[in-house]
Formats: C-alpha cells, sequence, structure tokens
C-alpha cells in the first residue's frame, strides 16, 4: 500500500469513485481547474471534465438535492472557517 497524506488519499478516492460509477460527481468553490483551495480534486476536471466536476457558489443545498431527483451521487466539497 503506497504511503499518502490525506489530500493524497481523498484525491485518490475521489479518482477511483468517478472511474466506477458515472454518477458520481463533485461540485464546489474552486473544485474544476483550480483543483480547490488544497488540491483535494486536482485532476479531477482534466479527467471527467465541466459534466461532472463543478465550480459552484458557496450555498450547494438546492443543487445537490436536484442532483439526487436525476439519480446522480453528488460529492460536495466545502470549506468551513472557524473563527
Amino acid at each position: 500500500m503506497p504511503v499518502m497524506n490525506i489530500i493524497q488519499a481523498v484525491n485518490d478516492a475521489l479518482h477511483l469513485e468517478m472511474k466506477r460509477d458515472d454518477r458520481v460527481v463533485v461540485m464546489g468553490e474552486d473544485v474544476g481547474r483550480v483543483g480547490g483551495v488544497f488540491r483535494v480534486t486536482q485532476g479531477l476536471w482534466d479527467e471527467f471534465g465541466d459534466d461532472r466536476v463543478i465550480d459552484t457558489p458557496a450555498d450547494l443545498r438546492h443543487l445537490r438535492i436536484g442532483l439526487r431527483l436525476h439519480r446522480r451521487a453528488p460529492f460536495a466539497a466545502r470549506r468551513r472557517f472557524i473563527s
């Protein structure tokens, strides 16, 4: 088993799951071409494109509900700031 940090592990898991199940989509702020703030989604947009890696505004609740109604499996990337 390769040694990797948590960011690499999540990125690898997302790649594997998106290859396995074409219903899985990733959405969140800057997850597309940028690859997310911590680069967790890096490479996903290049491999899966705009249809499955979606940059969104901060409030994702309605988008997630709509995707579930269309039998998609959304993974919403969220950033939380603690003050």
